[in-house]
């Protein structure tokens, strides 16, 4: 008991800790019972982010949601929608709240949009949201078989400027387009990604277009590899 009283305490202080930042540099809010956003007002690009809710508050009161180290490192805004438990964002209130961001032309304020995604299940979600906006840019991080179909579908029906990557440890991917494989396992390469050293150059390259060169992403593998080796949290691949 005392340890669920322990567990439950943490987490308030950790959802206390993203109202701070929201009321500080932007917004916080509930969307539902189990999903919340959060929302930091910098500079260009908007960084859109899915991730989990309880896979952050797991690292303590402090923990930061995905691609809040670019808020830290570059200063661009971030807008970062969190799940407890995998949802896949199917929730009435996440397309409310997405919806009246579109009507009030929020995304049409920022000229370049970054996608990101860790995990199958924030994958879906971050697919769906790239339907919404063509000209996004996107990262997945091990998306589903069915995912990776749609990315190789919606790469072919794609206007200019978009780039899609997709990384995977475990599996070829399905999609036709720029494909970093890292051998390690599926933890480590989501708390890879996540980390602000990998996270910073990736995403830019994946701005800047420069994930065709194969220099890039053979550099892009081997930070990837060095980082999680330095978490400690990689493990041999799973087969």
């Amino acid at each position: 008991m005392c340890d669920r009283d322990d567990g439950r305490r943490a987490r308030q202080l950790w959802a206390r800790h993203m109202a701070r930042i929201g009321a500080d540099h932007g917004a916080f809010e509930r969307l539902s019972h189990r999903h919340m956003a959060l929302f930091v007002q910098e500079d260009d690009p908007l960084v859109l982010t899915f991730s989990r809710a309880d896979h952050v508050w797991d690292r303590g009161i402090d923990g930061l949601p995905l691609g809040f180290g670019l808020v830290q490192a570059r200063a661009w805004s971030l807008l970062s929608l969190m799940s407890v438990g995998p949802t896949g964002f199917r929730d009435q209130g996440v397309s409310a709240f997405l919806a009246h961001l579109a009507r009030e032309r929020f995304f049409a304020s920022f000229p370049s949009i970054l996608i990101l995604a860790t995990g199958p299940d924030s994958a879906q979600a971050a697919i769906r949201m790239r339907a919404l906006l063509p000209q996004a840019h996107l990262v997945l991080t091990r998306p589903s078989a069915a995912t990776a179909r749609l990315i190789a579908r919606d790469q072919l029906e794609a206007t200019g400027g978009t780039l899609i990557c997709a990384l995977d440890d475990q599996r070829e991917s399905e999609a036709t387009v720029p494909t970093l494989r890292v051998p390690i396992s599926a933890d480590a390469l989501d708390a890879a990604i996540a980390a602000p050293r990998m996270l910073v150059p990736l995403s830019q390259a994946v701005l800047d277009g420069s994930l065709t060169d194969p220099d890039q992403r053979a550099g892009l593998i081997e930070l990837a590899v060095a980082v999680a080796a330095r978490q400690g949290t990689d493990r041999p691949p799973l087969r």
